[in-house]
C-alpha cells in the first residue's frame, strides 16, 4: 500500500511537468503504470485523478482520442465512489478536449462543462479548477464577443495572481493574446506571453506562440521571417512530437506558399500536413481558406476558389472551427456579394459578430459592404466604406492588394473609389510577391477601364538594355540604383519596406549577374551607370 501510494504520488508530480516540458511520449507511456496502482488498493478518487491528468497530457500533445479515452476511464472510476472535487476537475479537462473533438456541438458542451466546473471549484475552494474554467469560457466567447472573452481571461488571470499559479496566468495571457492578435492585429501581449512562457520553462506553449507569430509575419507579407521562423519551430516541434503545433506550422507553411502564388510548394506543405492526421483537424479549414482558396484566386481562378470555399462552409456546418480567419467571416462574404449570390441581410449577420469584427476579416466585410452601397446607388458612401477597408487591411498587404484587384472592375462600372489607383498599386505588389497571374490580370483590366497603360513604364524598359541582358529585374535594378550611395542593407531595406535579408539576397544575385567580385564593384558600378 505505502509503495504504491509514494508512487502515485510521484507521478501526480511528474505528469504535468512532462505536459509542460513537451515530453508527452513519456508521459503517456506511464499510462501503464497506472494500471498496475489499479490493483494496489489505491483510492477510486485519487486514480480519477491521475486519469485526469493523463488525458490533459493528452490535451496538450493534440491527441484527443487518447485523452477522451482517459476521462472516460476516470468517470467510471468517479462513478464507483462519486467525489465533487474531482468530478470538477475531470469536468474542466473534458470541456478542452471537446475544443479539438470534432463534432457539431462541441463548443456548447465545452462550455456547459466549464460552467459546472467553475461552480464546484468556487464552492470547493479549488482555484486552479477556477482559472481553468475561466479561460475556456474566454476561448469559447470569442465566438460571440471579444470583450467578454478578455473579461473572462483576465478573472482567470487575477485568480493566478491571488493565488501564486504562475503558469495559469501564463495560460490565460497566452489567450488573451491571441484575442488582442485577432481583434487589432498587433501581437505585444502575445510576445509578453511567450516571454512569460520561456521564462515559466513552458516549452509547448512557447511553440504554440511561435506559431501563431509564423502565420502573423505571413498575413503581414513578411515571407522570409515567417519561413526562418516557421522552419525552427517545426523542427523542434517535430522532434518532440508535438502533433498539434506540428499541424499548425505546416497549415501555416501552406499558407507562406499559397500567399507567394507557389502552388507546388503549397502542395508540398499540404501533403506533409495531412502526415501529421491534417484531415479533420481544428487547423483543416485554415488550410482551405487561407491557402487553397488564396492560391486559386492568386491564379485568377474564380471559380475553383468558390468551389473551395462551398467545401470550407460544408466543413465547417459539421464541425464548427474554433479558428475564424478561415474566410466564413470575410473573403468567403466578399467572393459571395460580388458573385451574387449573397446580400445586404447576410452581410449585416457577419458584420455583426465577434468573428466578422476581428481585423482581417473586417477588412474584406467592409469591401462587401462597399460593393453593395455602390449597387445600392451610394456611390459616396461605398468610396468612403473602400478607404475603411484599406485602413482595415494595412497591417496584411496581400490580403489588401488582392481585396483592391477583386471590387476594381465592379467599382469602376459603378463609379465608386479608386479603381485605377487599386489596380496600379495591386498590379505592382503582385509583380513583386511572384503571383504573376493577378499582376497580369491587373494589367489587363487597367488596359480594359481604359487607364493609360504609359504609366506602367516604371518596369523593365527603364533598366539599361546591357543590365536587363544580365537577367536583371526591376526590384534589383531599385536596389542597384540606390548602391550609388552605398547604404546598408538595412537603409535600403527601410527604403523599399522589404526585410533587409531580402536586400541581401537581391545584391547577391546582382553580384553573380554582373559577374562583379564583390559589393563595393557593384557599388562603383551603380554610381557610374546612374
Amino acid at each position: 500500500g505505502g509503495d504504491s501510494t509514494a508512487r502515485a504520488e510521484a507521478l501526480e508530480a511528474l505528469l504535468p511537468a512532462l505536459a509542460e516540458t513537451g515530453d508527452l511520449t513519456r508521459a503517456l507511456s506511464l499510462a501503464g503504470s497506472l494500471r498496475e496502482l489499479v490493483g494496489a488498493g489505491l483510492g477510486a478518487a485519487r486514480l480519477a485523478a491521475l486519469h485526469t491528468r493523463l488525458a490533459h497530457v493528452a490535451y496538450m500533445a493534440g491527441r484527443w482520442a487518447d485523452g477522451n479515452n482517459q476521462i472516460e476511464r476516470a468517470r467510471a472510476l468517479l462513478g464507483t465512489a462519486p467525489d465533487e472535487a474531482h468530478a470538477a476537475l475531470t469536468d474542466v479537462v473534458e470541456a478542452y478536449l471537446c475544443l479539438d473533438t470534432p463534432g457539431q456541438d462541441r463548443t456548447q458542451r465545452a462550455e456547459r462543462l466549464a460552467r459546472a466546473a467553475l461552480g464546484t471549484a468556487e464552492r470547493h475552494g479549488l482555484p486552479l479548477v477556477t482559472c481553468q474554467a475561466w479561460e475556456l469560457l474566454g476561448v469559447v466567447a470569442r465566438e460571440r464577443d471579444l470583450s467578454e472573452a478578455s473579461t473572462y481571461l483576465e478573472r482567470a488571470m487575477s485568480t493566478a495572481e491571488r493565488h501564486s499559479l504562475p503558469l495559469q496566468r501564463m495560460y490565460a495571457l497566452t489567450r488573451l493574446g491571441g484575442i488582442r492578435w485577432l481583434d487589432d492585429g498587433g501581437t505585444a501581449t502575445l510576445e509578453e506571453a511567450r516571454t512569460e512562457a520561456r521564462r515559466l520553462g513552458a516549452v509547448t506553449i512557447v511553440y504554440d506562440i511561435d506559431g501563431i507569430l509564423t502565420l502573423h509575419d505571413v498575413l503581414s507579407g513578411r515571407f522570409d521571417e515567417a519561413r526562418a521562423l516557421g522552419d525552427e519551430t517545426l523542427t523542434m516541434a517535430a522532434r518532440l512530437k508535438l502533433t498539434s503545433v506540428a499541424r499548425y506550422l505546416l497549415m501555416t507553411r501552406s499558407v507562406l506558399a499559397a500567399h507567394q502564388g507557389d502552388r507546388a510548394a503549397m502542395e508540398e506543405a499540404l501533403t506533409d500536413f495531412g502526415r501529421w492526421d491534417g484531415s479533420g483537424s481544428p487547423e483543416e479549414p485554415l488550410v482551405l481558406g487561407l491557402a487553397r482558396v488564396f492560391c486559386a484566386l492568386l491564379e485568377e481562378d474564380r471559380e475553383q476558389a468558390d468551389r473551395i470555399m462551398a467545401d470550407l462552409q460544408a466543413l465547417e456546418t459539421e464541425n464548427p472551427s474554433t479558428f475564424h480567419l478561415s474566410g466564413r467571416h470575410g473573403l468567403g462574404l466578399l467572393l459571395d456579394v460580388l458573385a451574387g449570390r449573397t446580400g445586404r441581410a447576410h452581410l449585416d449577420r457577419v458584420a455583426a459578430g465577434a468573428p466578422g469584427r476581428m481585423r482581417w476579416n473586417r477588412h474584406f466585410v467592409l469591401l462587401a459592404e462597399a460593393v453593395l452601397l455602390g449597387r445600392e446607388g451610394r456611390p459616396e458612401a461605398a468610396g468612403r466604406t473602400a478607404l475603411l477597408a484599406q485602413d482595415a487591411g494595412a497591417p496584411y498587404p496581400t490580403a489588401r492588394h488582392l481585396g483592391q484587384r477583386l471590387v476594381a472592375e465592379e467599382a469602376h462600372a459603378l463609379g465608386w473609389g479608386e479603381p485605377e489607383r487599386w489596380l496600379r498599386e495591386a498590379e505592382h505588389h503582385f509583380r513583386e510577391t511572384s503571383a504573376t497571374a493577378v499582376a497580369g490580370a491587373c494589367r489587363t483590366l487597367l488596359r480594359a477601364i481604359g487607364a493609360p497603360v504609359r504609366q506602367y513604364r516604371t518596369g523593365s524598359d527603364r533598366i539599361p538594355p546591357e543590365l536587363r541582358l544580365k537577367g536583371m529585374t526591376v526590384r534589383e535594378y531599385e536596389i542597384f540604383q540606390l548602391l550609388a550611395d552605398r547604404p546598408s542593407n538595412k537603409e535600403i531595406a527601410a527604403r523599399l519596406y522589404i526585410s533587409p535579408r531580402t536586400v541581401e539576397k537581391h545584391i547577391a544575385s546582382l553580384i553573380a549577374k554582373t559577374g562583379l567580385p564583390n559589393r563595393s564593384q557593384l557599388c562603383a558600378l551603380a554610381a557610374e551607370q546612374t
